[in-house]
């Protein structure tokens, strides 16, 4: 997986974060599974030897946006989440910039074909455009887990 951000919490936010999650997410053998079984559920996860990888249910409808995992590491009290896309988001991505790559290089300076250079590069926008929105998304799933998670504690005390 190809990690592009790294998020440190405070140890304080560490123990509501995770418990949060876990409140939240269901355990997955792996986590290319879409449908959730249980309906109050927000995530999948997946343990690992070293850390758990949480990704957004999705729907049917949401096959084709790319998929982020989020890796959370806990070391020494602090809790690191990197988030990453999946092997198959990765995959299309590099099709498509080797795309991009294979026709600059092909153009003819004497008569450049720049319909598919413009394809490809409206297929890259869309792409990070996809990826951007499931970041947003996801981030708004997390925000919405924690603060079930700390409204039930209040009302359980």
């Amino acid at each position: 997986m190809v990690y592009f951000k790294k998020i440190s919490f405070n140890p304080e936010d560490t123990a509501i974060l995770e418990a949060a999650l876990n409140e939240f997410s269901e355990e997955r053998v792996s986590l290319a599974e879409f449908q959730p079984k249980i309906g109050n559920q927000f995530f999948a996860r997946q343990i690992d030897k070293s850390g758990i990888n949480y990704t957004r249910l999705m729907s049917r409808f949401d096959r084709f946006v790319p998929k982020l995992i989020f890796y959370m590491a806990i070391k020494r009290g602090n809790c690191v989440c990197r988030p990453s896309i999946s092997n198959r988001s990765f995959g299309v991505l590099v099709l498509i910039i080797g795309g991009i790559a294979a026709n600059t290089m092909s153009t003819d300076k004497n008569d450049p074909h720049y319909a598919g250079l413009i394809i490809l590069s409206t297929t890259l926008a869309i792409f990070i455009l996809f990826t951007v929105m499931e970041c947003l998304q996801t981030q708004m799933k997390i925000k919405r887990a924690l603060s079930t998670y700390k409204l039930i504690k209040r009302i359980a005390l």
